[in-house]
């Protein structure tokens, strides 16, 4: 199929897609970080590096794992490609073994100091929310399905995992129509989590809120969590189950369908928060794209995408039909020096409950996998600003 026939063939697919859509995967109509009060962490500032396997050092005896900030790792995770050695896709609804499950997605890796590799995801199903976890041996390239580890009788999404002072946290989209952003507190890693708190009532600020992602910088944990499709709202506190105070200039974006809604795990840099949202111009969830924080406290905002956005997209080449609509969620974890960055990615293919995920790969700086980026679009995102405020 040339180029031309295929777009048209895509547009087909594009136009049966109802509206009813933007309430699948993730999908309703983070980051890890040190502790900058200890001696000896990064303050914010990461200083903590991986180690030879491609963990990172914990810092501070241990108590945390700083994959988000530190400085030494190669590049940024913008030049996404199919994973040449692994299965596409790596999860699909058919390996769920203790659900009904209509589809997965929405993934979120998380390495342990012993190199030991998970992945948390939504399982879609007609009875409630589910969260599912499963592992990996070859550090993420293949994955075995293990089991479900959270259940709600209501929407569940967006499971994003992270270590902070010892203990293993997770946030989730949760609910419909203003519920509260809950943090949960692994009892047993990986399987058994408990509700220690929620972050804050969004009905004190009037909205409902989308996926949302937790990281700290400068001194304070944020919560950035998108509003519908088009909108992004900040909140803070100085400490991660401390009372969430809303940003001075809520939203902090508006009207910005191609770049709102959280997409993935935020990477912390030294100077600036690398960030991944979704697209939804043309419809929901179409892309995925990336731009740079430049600016966040809270009294002002400022980000801009890089040139390199979009990082993923739907995608027919090769015969991919496990994403050939859309691609809506994207999550790097550093591999270490002259290895690239490891990535879980999903996609939806022909049919709305047909959302898998996948693996991708980026190579290290100046080399290729050999696959394909996996994006319908050429052209480069640019440096197009986004919202400030001051």
């Amino acid at each position: 199929m040339d180029g031309s026939e295929r777009d048209i063939s895509r547009r087909a697919l594009l136009g049966g897609l109802a509206a009813g859509t933007a309430g699948l995967a993730g999908c309703s109509t983070k980051a890890f970080m040190s502790d900058d009060s200890t001696p000896g962490t990064d303050g914010g500032t990461g200083e903590s590096s991986p180690t030879a396997t491609g963990t990172p050092t914990p810092a501070a005896g241990g108590q945390n794992i700083p994959s988000y900030p530190y400085r030494n790792h190669e590049g940024a995770p913008l030049a996404a490609e199919p994973d040449p050695e692994s299965l596409s896709p790596a999860m699909q609804a058919s390996y769920v073994t203790d659900a009904e499950a209509n589809f997965v997605a929405d993934p979120f890796l998380f390495v342990t100091e012993d190199d030991d590799w998970h992945m948390f995801f939504e399982v879609a199903t007609d009875s409630g929310g589910v969260i599912s976890h499963a592992t990996s041996d070859d550090r993420g390239r293949t994955w075995a399905y293990d089991q479900v580890v959270l259940q709600r009788p209501y929407h569940l999404s967006f499971p994003y995992v992270f270590k902070w002072q010892g203990e293993y946290y997770m946030t989730t989209e949760e609910g419909r129509n203003n519920a509260k952003p809950r943090l949960y507190r692994a009892e047993e890693f990986p399987k058994k989590w408990t509700h220690e708190t929620d972050l804050y009532d969004p009905t004190e600020y009037g909205h409902d809120i989308t996926d949302h992602v937790l990281f700290r910088w400068e001194g304070k944990w944020w919560d950035l969590a998108g509003i519908g499709n088009s909108g992004l709202r900040a909140y803070y506190s100085d400490s991660l189950t401390g009372e969430y105070e809303p940003h001075e200039n809520n939203p902090i974006v508006t009207d910005r369908k191609k770049a709102a809604r959280p997409a993935g795990r935020p990477i912390v840099r030294e100077d600036d928060i690398l960030m991944f949202y979704q697209d939804s111009v043309e419809f929901y969830g179409e892309k995925v794209r990336a731009y740079s924080i430049s600016d966040l406290s809270p009294s002002s905002f400022q980000d801009s995408e890089v040139p390199e956005s979009p990082v993923i997209d739907g995608s027919g080449e090769n015969g991919r039909d496990w994403n050939e609509v859309r691609m809506h969620h994207y999550d790097p974890w550093y591999l270490g020096d002259g290895e690239g960055w490891r990535c879980a990615v999903d996609g939806n293919g022909r049919g709305e409950q047909s959302w898998s995920i996948g693996i991708y790969h980026v190579p290290p700086e100046g080399e290729s996998s050999g696959g394909s980026k996996g994006t319908a679009s050429t052209t480069p995102g640019g440096n197009e600003s986004g919202n400030t405020t001051q």
